[in-house]
């Protein structure tokens, strides 16, 4: 006989909403996440994507509400750490979103999103020797990432390698 299969219908409604957030539909999102945990109260994803989309509507209070309890329900998850990172971005709260990045990459090194967003608040914190790290790393991941050779660049720049920076402008282009 069969094994019958059971759908997991938090992870079809966390996969629409993770649609509408990149079409810019927040609000619409929101109400996907909410029918995910509903659907499965543990899906830390949902609680991180819904974290968010909170915070691109500028409720960054529920925002960090949401990613707090997702990295609490899943914190082996890379994708939960990222989004945290992108709520406390948001929140100007750089050093949490630093850790959050950090966590990410540990648990997946070549996490290109979390290697770019650490390498840019590095920047941003004028730690240019680690962005120079995680940026180089990003750009050996994908070649063709314009916005991660120019953070690169202006960490060389402000090192004083303006050779290396301005072949990193050049790759940008």
């Amino acid at each position: 006989a069969a094994k019958m299969q059971v759908p997991d219908l938090g992870k079809d409604f966390r996969l629409a909403g993770e649609e509408l957030i990149k079409k810019g539909l927040f609000q619409e999102a929101i109400i996907k996440f909410n029918q995910a945990i509903n659907a499965n109260p543990y899906d830390g994803r949902a609680y991180a994507s819904l974290g968010l989309a909170y915070s691109q509507t500028q409720r960054l209070d529920l925002g960090l509400e949401q990613v707090k309890k997702a990295v609490d329900l899943t914190p082996d998850d890379d994708y939960v750490w990222a989004q945290a990172g992108n709520v406390y971005t948001f929140s100007k709260d750089y050093d949490a979103a630093i850790k959050a990045y950090e966590e990410a990459i540990k648990l997946n090194p070549e996490y290109l999103e979390a290697l770019y967003n650490l390498g840019f608040l590095y920047n941003t914190k004028n730690k240019y020797a680690e962005a120079i790290k995680v940026l180089g790393k990003a750009v050996k991941l994908k070649p063709s990432f314009g916005e991660a050779h120019n953070n690169l660049g202006v960490a060389y720049w402000n090192t004083g390698r303006s050779d290396e920076a301005i072949q990193e402008y050049r790759e940008a282009l």
